[in-house]
């Protein structure tokens, strides 16, 4: 939510890693609900299977929705990359390859855009981003590692209490990196 404020009216490239969905679901309603609170219109765009481009995505939203045109206060979450398929027999390139292969060649492309841009990868796909796209992966104005863990503070807590264990370390439930 922080960078999020902070990059408000210019592109910034904000990475978001989470393999679980349910998480990840979580995380984006709840920054999406502080960024309406604060005037912040939200947007979401998904990457297509057949053409996993960054920039496509983002064109074609900001072609259907003329306030992003006219440079509306806005953040876009970028949804789809953690469900594009890796090496498949009798493929040229993997849909994977075509989004490492998009991102590396039009990072200069997306300056155009002027709101900040959340992408969430999955964790196989955010290594691969930073190893095939190294120039776009170098253009992050943040990453942002979320994963869900077991119990929760709260839990933890009254768990240490039924157990009478006195001197237990008591961890974070991962949902409170702020974005």
């Amino acid at each position: 939510i922080v960078s999020v404020r902070a990059s408000a009216g210019r592109l910034d490239l904000l990475m978001a890693i989470c393999d679980d969905r349910q998480l990840q679901e979580t995380l984006i309603d709840r920054y999406e609900a502080a960024m309406k609170t604060e005037g912040m219109a939200v947007y979401r765009a998904s990457l297509a299977p057949d053409n996993p481009s960054l920039k496509a995505s983002l064109a074609e939203l900001v072609t259907y929705n003329t306030p992003l045109q006219s440079g509306e206060n806005a953040l876009v979450t970028v949804l789809g990359a953690a469900g594009l398929f890796g090496e498949r027999l009798n493929e040229e390139k993997s849909e994977r390859g075509k989004f490492f292969f998009s991102l590396q060649w039009t990072r200069e492309s997306l300056r155009g855009f002027e709101f900040p841009v959340v992408l969430w990868l999955s964790g196989a796909v955010a290594k691969g981003v930073a190893q095939q796209a190294q120039d776009f992966w170098s253009w992050r104005g943040g990453v942002f590692e979320f994963e869900r863990q077991e119990a929760s503070y709260g839990e933890a807590i009254v768990d240490a209490a039924r157990s009478g264990a006195e001197e237990r370390t008591l961890g974070t439930n991962g949902e409170s990196g702020e974005m």
